[in-house]
């Protein structure tokens, strides 16, 4: 049985990102490493050595609504977001699994959004950590802007805003 978290941000990103992974979404595995346990999610995947299914729900909070241009600081804004997310996760199961993972958009050099998306991930697995959740079951990856959810360069490489805030998000995955 899969439980999907509700996001208020749905203005911002479609409601089929939140509900279930988009076409070509490998969340953080490598493809020799994927396990599909989960038909509800037939493309998840789980790290190497995980003893745990694939994710049983996904919410998508976009960037923009956590931090501020090129910054990992959460903002002010950010903590009202994450204390609605922390009290559904411990409604749910306070000892579950989780990965967070970073996206950027397609702006700027690809080793600086690698950064600022695993800084960004952090961020909110620290946030959480520090909030009643261990820290020892969360895991905070980034991948830069290797998995866009919509294409954000126009026809001449030119970056497409709306596009853009799409792409710019931190995807919270309850793993059990």
């Amino acid at each position: 049985m899969a439980i999907i978290l509700a996001c208020s941000f749905s203005a911002l990103v479609s409601e089929n990102s939140i509900a279930a992974p988009v076409n070509g979404y490998r969340p953080s595995a490598k493809p020799d490493t994927v396990k599909t346990t989960n038909s509800l999610f037939p493309i998840a995947s789980s790290w190497p050595g995980d003893t745990f299914p694939a994710p049983v729900s996904i919410q998508t909070l976009p960037s923009d609504a956590l931090f501020e241009s090129n910054s990992a600081t959460l903002s002010p804004s950010a903590i009202k977001s994450l204390r609605a997310e922390l009290k559904l996760i411990m409604s749910l199961d306070p000892h579950a699994k989780m990965r967070i993972i970073g996206h950027t958009d397609s702006s700027g050099p690809k080793p600086y959004n690698l950064s600022l998306s695993r800084k960004r991930a952090v961020a909110v697995k620290n946030w959480f950590s520090e909030h009643g959740l261990a820290a020892k079951n969360i895991g905070a990856i980034g991948v830069g802007s290797s998995q866009p959810l919509v294409n954000d360069l126009d026809s001449e490489g030119k970056l497409i805003q709306a596009a853009a805030r799409v792409n710019r998000r931190v995807v919270i995955e309850l793993l059990s």
